[in-house]
């Protein structure tokens, strides 16, 4: 059995032609890409492009005959941005699921528990009334996440981490997160604001 953890953004010619083997053999069994966004917020998340990673999905798919799952880091990153990505993969012939049950935890700077809890609270609301019908999708443990804690960890000091983190990010690939998400602009600009 082999288990791969991987983006998919670039697979070899050599390594397909091995994986093509395996996949004759039946030996590829449980494979995830690690997808946390679409577009220009998987390639700011990610730091990888998001068309090519596709393009490497499609052909590992036509060249395996294998599905796999979208394994989905949840974080402050892209929170609002789940349905993005069920609503890009969820006709596609290589997914077999998409899985929202990675989670980061509350004790770390990228947690979506900096989002505020009646902010949350209407998001996640939001996704379990979206997808509570979809087969592909699953969420138990961000349900358990979101139920658990309630009250979050949006202190002053894990914003100012959190945001100068996202600033260097910002500078770092030469665009802004914010200019595709505009949930979390507005949570940073309410934080920008703080003293005026």
């Amino acid at each position: 059995k082999v288990i791969i953890c991987s983006n998919f953004y670039k697979i070899t010619p050599k390594t397909m032609k091995v994986l093509k083997n395996l996949s004759k053999m039946d030996q590829l069994k449980n494979l995830g890409a690690s997808i946390d966004g679409v577009d220009k917020e998987y390639d700011w998340i990610r730091s990888n492009d998001f068309k090519t990673t596709c393009k490497t999905l499609e052909n590992f798919y036509n060249e395996t005959g294998k599905t796999l799952t979208i394994n989905t880091c949840v974080s402050f990153w892209n929170f609002f941005s789940l349905n993005k990505i069920v609503d890009y993969f969820k006709d596609k012939p290589y997914v077999r699921a998409i899985s929202f049950n990675n989670v980061i935890g509350k004790t770390q700077i990228h947690s979506h528990l900096h989002i505020p809890l009646e902010i949350r609270k209407k998001q996640f609301r939001y996704y379990d009334r979206k997808w509570r019908k979809e087969r592909l999708v699953h969420y138990e443990h961000l349900r358990s996440h979101f139920i658990k804690d309630q009250k979050g960890v949006f202190n002053s000091r894990s914003k100012e981490r959190l945001f100068k983190h996202m600033e260097t990010i910002d500078e770092f690939r030469g665009f802004k997160l914010t200019d595709y998400c505009p949930e979390i602009k507005e949570i940073y600009d309410e934080y920008r604001n703080r003293d005026i």
